[in-house]
């Protein structure tokens, strides 16, 4: 009878570690392997959704490049633009200060020339302002940089404009 006490002793503490061993043991890992799962899904949603938002990325690039390669006259080269430039000048009866010099600027893109010039003329008001219109109305795509306009002391009638323009052209139109 002892024996059989020794056994069932025996067999019930087997049992107890068993049942400590599957709640504490065993219940830890299946929680932390579900939540390495949770997050293993988190990362390779996050990933693809990164994947997409990259290749969105890409698209609208490519298509603002396309849209600035349409704006960009293919026939306009430099030196015709230089020319345009000058006569819009004279023909709003500006005096020039400087001479017109457009210094190249460098650029990542393979499509695109950038030429910079500051433009420094003085005249009256209504004659600078047509003038800024007339820029802006060129074919092509230009930036106006920096615009200001200064009155003259000593005739206050006169205006002196200075404009930092940027012009884009097509490589190849040179």
């Amino acid at each position: 009878m002892k024996k059989v006490k020794i056994i069932i002793y025996i067999c019930v503490f087997a049992i107890l570690c068993n049942i400590a061993v599957k709640f504490f043991i065993i219940g830890n890992q299946s929680k932390y392997i579900s939540f390495l799962q949770k997050k293993a899904v988190a990362v390779r949603s996050d990933t693809s959704s990164a994947f997409e938002r990259s290749e969105r990325q890409i698209s609208k690039q490519y298509n603002d490049i396309k849209m600035i390669m349409n704006e960009i006259p293919k026939e306009f080269s430099f030196s015709e633009y230089a020319v345009k430039v000058r006569s819009l000048i004279d023909a709003n009866q500006l005096v020039i200060e400087d001479s017109l010099i457009f210094n190249p600027k460098e650029t990542e893109s393979p499509f695109l020339l950038v030429y910079n010039t500051n433009i420094i003329v003085t005249g009256n008001y209504s004659n600078i302002k047509q003038f800024i219109a007339d820029i802006q109305n060129l074919k092509g795509l230009k930036d106006l940089n920096s615009v200001s306009m200064t009155r003259d002391e000593k005739y206050r009638d006169i205006i002196k404009l200075s404009l930092r323009l940027s012009v884009f052209l097509r490589k190849g139109t040179v």
